[in-house]
């Protein structure tokens, strides 16, 4: 499971017409005002560079609330949680699921 989409990578200078982007680490933590979870994205040039052994060319982190009254199914795999939340922002909108 990840999502696949263009990105341009201003700090290398190149555009990636395939970016595959997978979510990494994850923790589920206390914020003090409820729970929530602090996750890393791991991004590929391509997902061949990904199962070919290349390092990622950027790592970002999240947050997102963790609505702990929910009964919803999906919430509970946490994996596919963390990718439905990172197509509901706006830096994601083209993103499709591999």
């Amino acid at each position: 499971m990840a999502l696949q989409m263009a990105r341009t990578f201003d700090k290398y200078g190149v555009t990636a017409t395939a970016a595959y982007h997978r979510i990494g680490n994850a923790s589920i933590q206390d914020s003090g005002t409820g729970w929530g979870i602090r996750f890393q994205v791991k991004v590929y040039y391509s997902a061949s560079a990904r199962t070919s052994g290349k390092g990622p060319i950027h790592t970002e982190s999240h947050w997102t609330n963790l609505d702990t009254s929910s009964t919803s199914e999906d919430q509970y795999n946490m994996i596919k949680f963390l990718y439905e939340y990172l197509k509901s922002l706006d830096s994601y909108e083209n993103a499709t699921d591999v």
